[in-house]
């Protein structure tokens, strides 16, 4: 049966599935649970502007990189060079593939990704459940899905190009909502579980956004935290945002939130977090505010992580 997905700028795709209900598609192997036998890696986002700050905490285990930020260039910068020989770990995350747009990926863009993987040799690349375009016509800001089947379905066959093209573990990460769709078919705890079953990709989980969202939506991050699979959860982002006339800004400039830390304390209660790093796109001053940052997510995953084992049998 025929379906029809229409973006915010009118613009159609025609796609072939089912209409009345939600498809199950086989596991595929490598995007599982990520085991817990360590101490969680720790980090921030690197940027050029940041990078001495992150160089000089000796507690940083791993980074994150923005492949459009080094998608042009032939060789890793000396700070990622000095990052990676001391061990530690870097990631790679996009924010304009647009995943859930009508159109397909862009066979450049995933290109640039894979490249910047690479480089880096990553163990994950990741990207927002999210679509930033509709045609020509750029947002240039990751935008929230309207949560249907039919939109279900476009991410889903979205998701398996770049898989397949990238060729790496990938993780689809929850966006902050300014704004929500109206006749939603599923909540949002249930299409970011959908996304994750049955694209069989790991999770990232954007703590900040969840708390954007109570604020925005109303919506308990709680609810969302116990309808997803956590076994999939691959790693954790930690931000500051801001707040104006009631409505909260995921801006990456301000200083972690106590609620936002607790939010994180409430998920270490519940699962193994294997990582965790901090996005901070300007207004990073120091590496002791970021040493302050990681020992403030540190607290917190005992905390949770106490109280878990606390309750287990035995």
């Amino acid at each position: 049966m025929s379906s029809i997905v229409v973006t915010a700028a009118g613009h159609s795709r025609s796609r072939t599935g089912i209409a009345g209900g939600v498809t199950r598609l086989p596991s595929m192997t490598g995007q599982g649970s990520v085991s817990m036998s360590h101490r969680p890696l720790v980090g921030a986002l690197w940027r050029e502007h940041s990078a001495e700050y992150i160089e000089r905490v000796s507690d940083v285990t791993c980074v994150e990189v923005m492949f459009e930020d080094l998608a042009d260039l032939n060789q890793l910068p000396h700070s990622l060079k000095r990052l990676k020989a001391r061990g530690v770990e870097i990631l790679v995350h996009g924010a304009t593939l647009s995943l859930g747009s009508a159109e397909r990926p862009d066979p450049r863009r995933l290109a640039r990704m894979a490249r910047v993987a690479d480089l880096v040799d990553a163990p994950l690349v990741s990207e927002h459940v999210a679509f930033v375009r509709a045609s020509e016509v750029d947002s240039w800001h990751v935008l929230p899905l309207h949560r249907t089947r039919d939109t279900l379905e476009v991410f889903l066959e979205n998701l398996a190009e770049a898989k397949e093209l990238i060729g790496r573990p990938f993780a689809v990460e929850n966006v902050a909502h300014l704004f929500d769709w109206s006749d939603h078919e599923m909540d949002q705890g249930t299409f970011l579980r959908e996304v994750l079953v049955q694209g069989d990709v790991q999770l990232l989980l954007d703590v900040e956004n969840l708390r954007i969202d109570e604020v925005n939506l109303g919506m308990d991050a709680t609810h969302v935290i116990d309808a997803i699979p956590l076994e999939r959860l691959a790693y954790v982002h930690m931000a500051g945002g801001a707040e104006k006339d009631g409505v909260a800004f995921d801006t990456h400039s301000a200083p972690i939130s106590r609620e936002t830390y607790h939010l994180l304390e409430s998920l270490a209660e519940r699962v193994d977090v294997p990582r965790v790093t901090i996005e901070r796109d300007v207004q990073l001053t120091s590496a002791e505010e970021l040493r302050t940052e990681l020992n403030g997510i540190n607290e917190a995953l005992a905390r949770g992580t106490a109280r878990r084992l606390e309750r287990a049998p035995g």
